[in-house]
C-alpha cells in the first residue's frame, strides 16, 4: 500500500467532494490582499480589521513604500456604527497602504469606509453611488 492509498482509500474516492468555489475564490483574493465588504456592516467586519492588523504585522520589517497594498472593495448599504468606526480607525492606523474602492454602492457606513482609505488611494467606479448622511439618535418611553 502506498502513502496515497493510506491517506485516501480508493473506495472513498466516490465520496470525495470538491472544495467550495466561493472559499477558493476568497482564499485567492486574500493572497492578493483584496477584501470585499459586500454586505450590511455588522460584527463580521471585525474579521476584516483583524486581517489588516495581521498584514501590518507581517510587513513590520518592510519599508512602507515597498509594502503590498491592501485593497478593500466596497459594495455596502452601511450598517452598525461601532463596527464601522472601528474599521475606519484600523484602516487609518495601518502603515501598509490601504486602498478603498467603491464597486457600486458605498452608503452610510460604507461611505465612511471609503473615506478612511489612505490619501491618494480612494477610488470609485464611474457609475458607483455613494451617500453620507447625518447621524440620528433618540430617546423613547415614559418619564415619571
Amino acid at each position: 500500500m502506498d502513502l496515497l492509498e493510506a491517506i485516501i482509500p480508493e473506495e472513498s474516492g466516490a465520496n470525495m467532494q470538491l472544495a467550495d468555489p466561493y472559499l477558493l475564490q476568497t482564499y485567492k483574493l486574500l493572497e492578493e490582499r483584496t477584501i470585499w465588504v459586500d454586505t450590511e456592516i455588522d460584527e463580521s467586519l471585525l474579521n476584516v480589521t483583524r486581517q489588516i492588523m495581521l498584514w501590518n504585522m507581517e510587513d513590520k520589517d518592510i519599508k512602507v513604500e515597498d509594502r503590498i497594498p491592501i485593497k478593500i472593495c466596497i459594495f455596502s448599504p452601511g450598517g452598525n456604527l461601532a463596527e464601522t468606526m472601528h474599521a475606519c480607525s484600523v484602516i487609518q492606523m495601518s502603515k501598509t497602504p490601504v486602498w478603498t474602492i467603491n464597486m457600486g454602492m458605498a452608503m452610510s457606513g460604507g461611505f465612511l469606509l471609503l473615506c478612511a482609505g489612505h490619501k491618494g488611494c480612494r477610488y470609485t467606479l464611474p457609475y458607483a453611488r455613494a451617500m453620507a448622511h447625518s447621524g440620528y439618535g433618540g430617546v423613547q418611553g415614559d418619564f415619571q
